[in-house]
């Protein structure tokens, strides 16, 4: 019966499809509906970089980077001269960023800049000064360029490396949730204009991290992970071979959902991992579910057994060519984009307000992006336990296995020492904002809160408003703490 039902489905929306095609009420496909992550980067005219990270426990990750903008070099060059002022070492300074190239004053770098020009002999030198962070530099590695020798009368260029962003999706997501909006309000994209050297994670089994050194995605082995797995692997791993490439010593980090939550755990847990993170901003905060309304609750209170008879025990909800064909032919009709929306959004909130509609098709063909069905049965347990810890794998002798113990270790936010802001919405099927007021009092190191009433799950990523009330705010404080 169902077999039919489903036919019938099929054919109906086969025959409206030729009828509103001969009619020319379908939008013209988007060809960003058949892109990956780096083809629509460089669609958009920016620089773009694929990066494949192997975890501790083999697998591989993709990374993609966008390191800098449409219009600024891959390094921020900053000149500067010294001089002697009324007996006082200074030195002078123009940054490219500013219009007119106005110098403006250094106080106590020069002694500093000609010990290290010295020193260097006019190969390259390495000098570490904080002082340069009121050039917009970050504070860290400056690097001179080669010459013959820099005269203490001479302006010396050097070049600062660009402050790293870590962006690391929700549940269900991939990196495509940061540059699937126009230019103007994606936040991967908004960043590397505003002078960011731009990351964006792939957690395990995405459809762009299905692969491992040893297992493939045919074997259950490989879908045994859930969010802990994501936390103490998939981060530090990913985290470890950004400040390695780019030669920094800390990252902001950007979570959201379920990035929040992964970011919640590893903080808390690996504490040398914390100390590369010079703010972590957490986007719709998930740590519990009590309050929850979404028809993921639903799904999460079904014993695993059933869940797992309806799933599998490998993947859930993967990109598929299904999918894809239904958003490019479904959601490309001038009627249906709104059902689209609904359906594909159901899970977490869907505000057609704060919605480029016509990005519909773009975000149904990359999202859902897939994950395991165990990483579903760990927020089922999270779900119907109220308790923050680690998966348990259902006997005492299988959790002494894994944990040493015989029931799973919990997870302590109070023990994240990281200066957290965090943004929550009023609307939010996931993070609830009674679960999120719960969060931020066990946030140690708030130096941030800001409540949005109206808004969803996805107004943070995709929202038409996300730029002046989330994005903007996030570049400040990301200056002021560098």
């Amino acid at each position: 019966m169902k077999m039919w039902l489903w036919c019938l489905v099929v054919c109906l929306v086969l025959g409206t499809l030729h009828s509103e095609v001969s009619r020319g009420k379908l939008t013209p496909v988007d060809p960003e509906t058949n892109m990956n992550v780096s083809e629509i980067i460089s669609h958009w005219g920016f620089p773009s970089e694929e990066h494949l990270v192997v975890t501790e426990d083999g697998y591989i990750l993709c990374l993609n980077r966008i390191p800098h903008g449409r219009k600024n070099s891959s390094d921020r060059v900053i000149k500067f001269a010294c001089s002697e002022r009324h007996g006082t070492d200074s030195a002078l300074g123009a940054t490219e960023a500013a219009v007119n190239e106005t110098d403006r004053l250094l106080p106590s770098c020069c002694l500093a800049i000609k010990a290290t020009t010295t020193a260097a002999g006019g190969a390259n030198g390495i000098l570490r000064m904080g002082c340069f962070s009121s050039l917009l530099c970050d504070p860290g590695t400056i690097v001179f360029p080669s010459a013959e020798g820099h005269p203490l009368s001479s302006r010396v260029t050097v070049k600062c490396p660009r402050p790293v962003v870590f962006l690391q999706h929700g549940l269900l997501a991939d990196s495509s949730n940061w540059v699937t909006n126009l230019p103007s309000s994606s936040l991967g994209f908004i960043l590397a204009d505003a002078g960011f050297d731009v990351w964006m994670g792939n957690s395990r089994g995405n459809t762009w991290s299905q692969k491992h050194k040893t297992l493939s995605v045919s074997q259950d082995e490989f879908w045994a992970f859930s969010y802990d797995e994501m936390a103490n692997y998939d981060l530090p791993a990913s985290i470890n071979f950004i400040l390695n490439k780019t030669g920094q010593e800390q990252v902001y980090y950007v979570g959201h959902s379920q990035g929040t939550t992964i970011g919640f755990i590893a903080f808390s847990r690996i504490p040398e991992l914390a100390k590369k993170i010079k703010v972590f901003f957490a986007l719709a905060p998930v740590a519990s579910a009590r309050f929850a309304t979404s028809p993921l609750v639903k799904l999460g209170q079904f014993p695993d057994l059933l869940i797992k008879d309806l799933f599998g025990v490998k993947e859930f909800l993967p990109q598929s060519t299904f999918v894809k064909w239904l958003s490019t032919h479904v959601c490309t009709h001038v009627i249906l984009k709104e059902l689209c929306g609904n359906i594909f959004f159901v899970l977490c909130g869907f505000n057609e307000r704060n919605l480029n509609m016509s990005r519909v098709a773009v975000y149904a063909t990359h999202t859902p992006a897939g994950t395991s069905v165990q990483n579903m049965l760990h927020w089922s347990q999270l779900i119907k336990l109220q308790k923050f810890q680690a998966f348990d794998w259902g006997s005492s002798a299988k959790n002494y296995f894994h944990y040493n113990q015989s029931y799973p270790p919990s997870y302590n936010v109070r023990d994240m020492l990281v200066r957290t802001a965090v943004w929550s919405g009023g609307q939010d099927w996931l993070a609830d904002v009674n679960d999120v007021n719960v969060l931020l009092t066990q946030i140690s190191n708030m130096v941030y809160h800001k409540h949005i009433p109206e808004w969803e799950h996805l107004d943070f990523i995709w929202g038409l408003d996300a730029p002046w009330r989330l994005y903007n705010e996030m570049i400040n404080l990301m200056r002021k703490y560098q």
